[in-house]
């Protein structure tokens, strides 16, 4: 049965348990972080990322700081934890903790207009050429001063000067380059101990530390003989084994116009034109009262800006991560981590390059997911990027670093949400950020603090982590469901139009997500070595497509051209708008979107569910195990809703109850679903079973009563429902545990019950006649109660909030830390709001206790119970 099945599979969840990204933010002692190792181990943390934070004394990559991480490594491999390498002494990654910048050829530079002069009808002119000029060039100009007709480069090479006489109105533009400093929010104040001087993420002006220029290979060889070759001399014995990989964050340059003295040689290699003769044209963009419009480029502009752009991609790539994975590689470790720009589809070409080339040189491609990226109700398709890298390329592992600045007031099922959010859509391995190794000493600066430092880590992470893992192996395994593929045209990016595009993929995305329909991104890349079967398109042996589509407005390149018409011709189905011509028997010409949902739907079936009424907020991740279907559902909505779903396959339907981790007996075929706000149901169809199966018929419902609060001073206080938060009694800046009893009547033994608590902020723990129920931490609120006897009950629900309300629950408080200046250069500005968002606190219900007249459940978090109750 169904528990055999997940007790086989229980010794490969360890690969998807989370990884506690650990800020080394003090004075390290082999005794304090020897303990932190073992509470992230009982936690059900799978291992560590190791990362050097803000006030940490060592020097960088001193002995002091090598003895410390050779003693972690020691000691994770007796916890059997892995360790991770934060692969720098800050963000962004490659600058060496500022060592490989100290040599000037080492920074990033980026192109610069150096000067910019109108000139009037007749009017003499004489510049002086300044140092790092590339390029000069002349041309008459419109209204708004933007080039109108063509541009007239100058000679500058090997002068010092230019001395002309213009006619009519025009411009003159000198191009060059300058040195980039860091990146925009400070690398001090994450790096305190490279600086005496206090720090401030807002107004630090970086003034020596500079960005790496990752198109030069000696800067990455520099990098990596500083960092991870230093590494490897020391605890070479653990790599592959107990130290997993490299993690690198945020690398870029910053800059989308970057130089680098190679750029010309290679342009001129693959595009076979100087770049020179048209720098002027791509650095000076057409604008109205100082709003940039790309769009408006002429096309010849459009195309030279494109070829650039791929051309400095495809040197970061092969001269950065390139460099870097190929260390990793021969060195036995994976090299991942996520760059810029991930967080949403208009950025896929950002300031690390382009996302899908940047990816062919990851082990384990990756997103973030930070601030208020992912929560109920805003659409962000994002993190579906690295999971369809890591299908198209059949990779086992895609990752996101999730939950960064998300504030004090993350709780278990908020995780859970943003987890799942990222689950169906491809991610399987998570780095939760942050746990500090002192936490009162940043536990103002970048919450949510993710240790036991947080009580409610403490008490309830290990069965959050826990879930999430088991989750994550089975979105992972077996095979999917009917699958179509979306087209990420490049050209549109490249051209710097990668706003608009990305406005009609996501339009095009969330009416596929809605529609119940599951899809991958592809690019040229994958296409350029897929065939065809049966109208399906094979882009790797476990990524097979029923369809591709194309997006409106897509502008394809002859290269992109060509591969689509090659898909075409082997009788592939491709959706696509008219202007673009493909012949086929299985082209099908549109744009418009509920057109498409019906064709993938009727023509080419590509829905195994449909959920009534239609466009609800549900997604939904397919996963096939032989005679199992598992259906993951998620609410993406701030909403609650009733709806019924019916599944293409026949077979008896169970409900995961998550809280206690047992399947209910659903019905067959056609249910009905009741979604709260944000809630994930797992449905497991067996395919196998035959003959009528009743779904949990309602039965009676008891309301328990007599309702007791304890408060935090020991007081008890009758209560009535509705009922109240916390803040409604006056402890709006209280934060920890209070404890509500009741008393309920069974006027029969009940074999099976399920209490309901309603709205719980934000988590409890349930107990029945002083015997521990379960945990109740995930929406709905509900947990399975076993083996009640007729008679009254005692009830008494243990409820904990979050943080958050003991720091922004009590303005006077409140005002007192600002005053007190605990706020100056931290994140606060972006998690307060937040916070305040999420101070109700309390058990709100209403509370009931349904015992239904006929229901079948088996065990599945427990996995040692084959049996099957009725």
């Amino acid at each position: 049965m169904i528990a055999e099945f997940f007790k086989q599979a229980s010794a490969d969840f360890k690969k998807y348990r989370p990884i506690a990204a650990w800020a080394l933010n003090d004075k390290l002692e082999n005794r304090f972080f020897s303990l932190q190792l073992e509470s992230f181990r009982d936690l059900g943390y799978g291992g560590v990322m190791i990362i050097p934070w803000g006030g940490l004394p060592n020097s960088f990559m001193d002995s002091a700081w090598m003895d410390s991480v050779a003693s972690i490594v020691r000691k994770a491999k007796t916890l059997g934890l892995e360790v991770w390498i934060w692969d720098d002494w800050c963000f962004p990654s490659g600058f060496g903790g500022g060592c490989v910048t100290e040599e000037k050829k080492f920074r990033a530079k980026r192109l610069k207009i150096l000067l910019d002069i109108v000139v009037e009808d007749e009017e003499d002119v004489c510049l002086n050429i300044p140092a790092n000029a590339l390029a000069a060039a002349y041309f008459n100009i419109d209204k708004f001063n933007n080039i109108s007709g063509p541009v007239h480069n100058l000679d500058i090479k090997h002068r010092d000067s230019i001395t002309c006489t213009l006619k009519n109105r025009q411009r003159i533009v000198v191009v060059g380059w300058e040195y980039i400093s860091a990146m925009e929010h400070t690398v001090r104040s994450h790096s305190r101990y490279l600086y005496p001087e206090q720090c401030d993420i807002y107004t630090n002006d970086d003034r020596d530390a500079w960005s790496v220029d990752m198109l030069n290979p000696e800067a990455t060889d520099r990098f990596i003989h500083l960092v991870h070759e230093k590494y490897f001399e020391r605890l070479k014995d653990y790599f592959g084994t107990t130290i997993k990989g490299f993690f690198y964050d945020e690398p870029h340059l910053p800059s989308l116009l970057p130089w680098n003295e190679k750029l010309p040689e290679q342009f001129l290699k693959k595009k076979g034109y100087s770049i020179f003769e048209h720098l002027v044209s791509i650095v000076v963009v057409k604008s109205i009262y100082d709003v940039k419009f790309i769009r408006l480029e002429d096309e010849h502009t459009k195309k030279v800006r494109a070829d650039y752009v791929d051309v400095w991609t495809d040197m970061v790539k092969e001269n950065f991560y390139g460099k870097i994975h190929s260390w990793c590689q021969k060195h036995g470790v994976f090299c991942t981590g996520h760059h810029t720009g991930d967080e949403s589809l208009s950025d896929i070409v950002s300031k690390s390059g382009m996302f899908f080339k940047i990816m062919d040189e990851s082990d384990m491609p990756g997103v973030d997911a930070v601030f208020r990226q992912i929560e109920p109700d805003r659409f962000n398709d994002a993190s579906r990027l690295a999971g369809s890298v890591r299908h198209t390329k059949n990779i086992p592992l895609a990752l996101s670093e999730s939950l960064a600045v998300m504030g004090h007031s993350v709780h278990p099922d908020f995780i859970r949400f943003v987890s799942d959010y990222q689950i169906v859509r491809g991610i399987n391995k998570f780095f939760y950020k942050l746990s500090n190794y002192n936490p009162e000493r940043s536990w103002f600066f970048h919450p949510p603090e993710l240790s036991k430092s947080n009580p409610l880590i403490k008490k309830y992470g290990k069965k959050v982590f826990e879930r999430i893992s088991q989750i994550c192996w089975l979105a992972s395994n077996g095979i999917s469901g009917p699958k179509v593929c979306v087209f990420i045209p490049c050209t549109n990016y490249y051209t710097g139009e990668g706003d608009e595009i990305a406005l009609i993929i996501e339009a095009l995305a969330k009416k596929l997500v809605y529609s119940q329909i599951e899809f991958d991104y592809v690019w040229m890349g994958n296409l350029g070595a897929s065939s065809v079967d049966n109208g399906k398109i094979i882009v790797s042996p476990d990524a097979y497509y029923d369809c591709l589509i194309i997006p409106e407005k897509s502008k394809l390149s002859d290269y992109e051209l060509g591969l689509i018409r090659n898909l075409a011709r082997a009788g592939a189905n491709i959706i696509s708008p008219e202007t673009h011509m493909f012949s086929g028997e299985n082209v099908i010409y549109s744009s418009c979107l509920e057109e498409i949902v019906g064709l993938l739907k009727e023509k080419i079936k590509v829905s195994s569910v449909s959920i009534e009424p239609e466009n609800l907020p549900i997604n939904i991740l397919t996963r096939i195990y032989e005679d199992w279907q598992f259906y993951i559902f998620l609410n993406e909505s701030g909403e609650q809703f009733d709806c019924r779903v019916s599944f293409q396959n026949e077979g008896c339907l169970y409900l995961l109850e998550q809280n206690s981790g047992y399947l209910l007996l659903a019905g067959r075929n056609n249910i009905c679903l009741d979604f709260e706000p944000s809630e994930t149901k797992i449905i497991v169809l067996n395919s196998t079973s035959s003959g009528k199966s009743k779904a949990i018929a309602n039965g009676e419902q008891i309301k328990p009563e007599n309702w007791i609060l304890k408060l935090p001073s020991g007081r008890q206080i009758p209560l009535k429902e509705p009922l109240p938060s916390w803040n409604d009694l006056g402890y709006q800046g209280y934060s920890g545990v209070m404890t509500y009893r009741a008393e309920f009547i069974c006027r029969k033994d009940a074999k099976i019950a399920i209490l309901e608590l309603g709205k719980v902020c934000y988590a409890a723990t349930v107990f029945v006649d002083n015997k521990k129920a379960g945990d109740v931490i995930f929406t709905p609120f509900k947990i399975v109660l076993k083996d009640l006897k007729k008679g009254k009950h005692q009830l008494k629900i243990q409820v904990m909030n979050t943080p958050a309300s003991s720091i922004c629950g009590d303005r006077k408080k409140l005002r007192m830390l600002e005053e007190k200046g605990v706020f100056n250069g931290t994140y606060a500005p972006i998690y307060l709001s937040i916070d305040r968002q999420k101070l109700t606190s309390g058990l709100l219900g209403p509370v009931r206790i349904r015992i239904p007249d006929n229901l079948i459940i088996e065990t599945f978090y427990s996995l040692y119970s084959s049996k099957i109750r009725k």
